[in-house]
Formats: C-alpha cells, structure tokens, sequence
C-alpha cells in the first residue's frame, strides 16, 4: 500500500512541477512589438535570422508587385477594355479569399465570365454537373466563362490585376497563379 501511495505523492508532484514549468514560460513570453502582420515581431521564439527572411520576403513581394504591376499596366488596360467592349460591364471582378493567417480579403482579377455567374453558378449545382468533388465549382466546358474570358484564362491574363493585393501584403507573388482551395 505504502508503495502505491508514493507512486500517487510523485505523480501529483510532476503534475504540479509541469504546470508550474509552463505557467513560467507563459509568463517569460515577449508580446510583440509591431502591429503589422506582415512584419512579425521578434520573440523569444523568433530568431534574428527568421525575422530577416521574413521581412526580406516581404520586401521582395513589395519590389516584384510594384515593378511587375507597372510592368504590366499596360496589357491590364487592354484586356480590361477588350472585356468592356466585349459586354459593356465592368471588366474587374474582386472575389473574396482567404489569405493564409485567415484574414478575408478582396482578390482582384479581370472578369471572365458573365455578369450573373454567381446565380447560374447555383442553378449548375442544383441540376448536379459539378465535377469537383469539393468547393469550389467546377465543370470542363463552363458555359458561364465568355470568350475573351476563355483567351484571359488560357494566358493567365485575367490574374495580373492581382498584384495590387501583393503590394498591400494579402498575398505573396507566388500565390497569384496557385488554384483557388478557400473559397467564401
């Protein structure tokens, strides 16, 4: 009997000295400093070195959005006007996303397809010819993508509007052409 008790008087001593332990280093932890997401403070647990590639990452998105978004105003106003003339709407679509710190945000593209996508969008699914077997819709010959949106599509051309949510930290420059996984 007497062992068993022991057994029960260390176990509740490692319980009480594990607690303890944490509550320590929960009292030790550093807030962070800056309140920009896009820049982490640096912690205990953030070293110099992850900082540095952190906002080196960052201003690499900032350099690239900006060069490539100036770089490519000019193809982004031809095919805004060519999808203008094409229906007489506006030719920018902002979809919501989900960023990767679950923030939403507006994501900015060229419109592919037709003005009441969103409500046919529903009616394909209720007559069941979505292909994916998970959000979002998907179907091979998608009968709401126009034909400027099907040449903007095939070029990646409807995504170069995009790099405005670079520049203000939504995304990074390689999220621009990854297929779309959140959807809102």
């Amino acid at each position: 009997m007497r062992k068993k008790d022991e057994k029960e008087e260390i176990t509740e001593l490692n319980v009480k000295n594990i607690a303890e332990e944490k509550q320590e280093e929960a009292e030790v932890a550093i807030e962070p400093v800056a309140t920009d997401e896009s820049a982490p403070a640096a912690t205990e647990k953030n070293s110099g070195k992850e900082v540095f590639v952190s906002v080196s990452k960052r201003a690499l998105d900032i350099f690239s959005g900006v060069v490539l978004f100036i770089g490519t105003s000019w193809l982004i106003l031809i095919c805004a006007l060519v999808k203008f003339f094409e229906d007489f709407h506006n030719p920018f679509y902002a979809g919501k996303r989900i960023s990767r710190n679950g923030k939403v945000y507006k994501h900015f593209k060229i419109r592919t397809m037709c003005i009441h996508a969103d409500e046919l969008e529903k009616q394909l699914i209720d007559a069941g010819l979505n292909e994916a077997e998970e959000i979002p819709f998907r179907m091979t010959n998608d009968p709401r993508i126009t034909p400027v949106g099907k040449f903007l599509r095939r070029h990646y051309l409807d995504r170069f509007p995009a790099f405005l949510n670079v520049i203000a930290g939504q995304i990074t420059i390689f999220d621009i052409f990854k297929k779309r996984k959140e959807v809102i």
